[in-house]
This record gives C-alpha cells, sequence and structure tokens, in this order.
C-alpha cells in the first residue's frame, strides 16, 4: 500500500468519525427541561438552574452541550443524575462564542442538572433582566419559572405567563410550552425596582458563594497548591542534598 493511499484511508476514517459524532447529535432530543431564573436570590446575582432529561437514555454516556448566557466562565454544578436520584459532578468546560457562552461535559447518564450565578446587574434600584433561552437540541417540554426576589416593587414580566403561584414566600411566573425545535426557545424579559441590593435569602453553607468569594476562594486554593509544590520541591532539593553529601563522604573514605 502506498503511502498517499495510507494517508487517504487515514483521513476519510477521520471524517466518517466526525460525521458520524454530528449525525449522533443530531439525534439527541431533550423529553423535559426546565430553566429556574431567580435574580437577586441568595447573592447579588442571577442564579439560573438548568435540570431536566434526554428524551433516549440508551445514547448515553455521551458528551453534551448548553447554551449559557454571555461571558458565564463557570458553573457552580454540573452534575449527571443516576436512575436512583444520585448525583455525579462532571468536568466541563466553558467556552465563549459571539453571542452567548457554551459549556461541554460527559455526562453518564440522561438525566441532569446545571446551575450557575452571574452579576448583569448595575447597582441602581431598577433592575432590567433580558434572558434568552436556547437550546442545541429539540425539547419535548419546557417549563420556565422566573421568580422576582423579595422586597421587589413594580415587577413586570414579558411575555405575559401561563400561571402565576406562590411558593415559600416569592412569587413565580410560570411558562411551560411543547414540542420546541432548536436553537432560540423564548426570550423572558424582567422589570422591577428594589431598594436595596441585599439577596433574598441568607446561606451560610454550601452554594451561593459570591463572586468576588469565588475569586477569593479560587486564590486561596492556588496559594496553597503554589505552597504544596514549593513544599516538596523544597524536601526533594534537600534529600537530594543529603545523598550527594553522603556520596561526597563515602569516595572521600574509599581514598
Amino acid at each position: 500500500m502506498t503511502l498517499s493511499r495510507l494517508f487517504f484511508l487515514m483521513m476519510l476514517a477521520v471524517s466518517t468519525a466526525i460525521s458520524t459524532a454530528y449525525a449522533a447529535d443530531e439525534s439527541l432530543v431533550i423529553g423535559r427541561m426546565k430553566v429556574s431564573i431567580w435574580p437577586e436570590y441568595d447573592t447579588e446575582g442571577i442564579l439560573v438552574v438548568y435540570e431536566g432529561r434526554f428524551a433516549d437514555k440508551d445514547l448515553f454516556p455521551r458528551q453534551v452541550t448548553f447554551v449559557l448566557p454571555k461571558d458565564v466562565d463557570e458553573l457552580t454544578d454540573a452534575c449527571s443524575l443516576s436512575p436512583g436520584g444520585e448525583h455525579f459532578c462532571q468536568l466541563y468546560k466553558v467556552t465563549q462564542r459571539e453571542d452567548r457562552a457554551e459549556t461541554r461535559m460527559q455526562l453518564p447518564y440522561a438525566d441532569f442538572f446545571i446551575d450557575f450565578q452571574y452579576y448583569p446587574f448595575e447597582r441602581r434600584a431598577q433592575k432590567e433582566l433580558v434572558y434568552p433561552i436556547r437550546s442545541l437540541y429539540p425539547v419535548k417540554i419546557l417549563e420556565v419559572n422566573v421568580q422576582p426576589p423579595l422586597r421587589a416593587k413594580d415587577i413586570s414580566v414579558e411575555p405575559a405567563p401561563d400561571r402565576t403561584i406562590e411558593a415559600k414566600g416569592f412569587t413565580q411566573h410560570i411558562y411551560e410550552m411543547r414540542d420546541l425545535p432548536a436553537g432560540d426557545l423564548m426570550t423572558v424579559k424582567l422589570r422591577y425596582e428594589k431598594d436595596d441590593d441585599k439577596p433574598s435569602v441568607e446561606i451560610k453553607y454550601g452554594g451561593g458563594m459570591k463572586k468576588k468569594d469565588s475569586t477569593r476562594a479560587n486564590i486561596g486554593r492556588a496559594l496553597l497548591l503554589l505552597t504544596g509544590v514549593v513544599l516538596l520541591g523544597g524536601i526533594a532539593w534537600l534529600r537530594w542534598k543529603g545523598q550527594k553529601s553522603s556520596k561526597v563522604e563515602r569516595d572521600g573514605g574509599d581514598q
């Protein structure tokens, strides 16, 4: 077999693999997806939760991609749920696109749970949020839950919700849609006025870490890792120094 023919067969195999992967992605359908959008819930930012299940569980494990708002670069949780309800946290990668961000991860099961915080608000009483909900996959059933913060007034939500409920002291605006194609599913617009920047609830333990606290924690972890590297390097140098001194002493004694 000539070198050129071998190269051609290799390129054909790669091309076939890529085509198969994209075709498989096109076959993915989300059976049910719930998007919760809760501004100023436990931080000064916006808590967003994606949870749901892909329609065909037999296609998993596999890689999937979810669309995020522009400039979101970190997730709080990226999990897959087993049939028994166990959360399996996954590694993920966030890529910035021209008008959005995307996160890609490997899901061992068809059920998913993703949440993150982001901070689009300016420090002023009048707040306005425009949130486009997008999916790279068709969605059979979509539920959207928009929850304005406590102490908010002059609340305006567009489009008009299908229903409004009260839950644990909060007002929640609910949308329900079916058989949506991949792409832009809907855009939610929320306006309200709030005289303070305090979140609705305080969570001392677990999620809800503020952006500045998250940054400080990342710096702390980096410093701890650097300290460990320096310490291990020092120990290795001392051992090498000791072995070198012992070798010199042995060589001197042999003479």
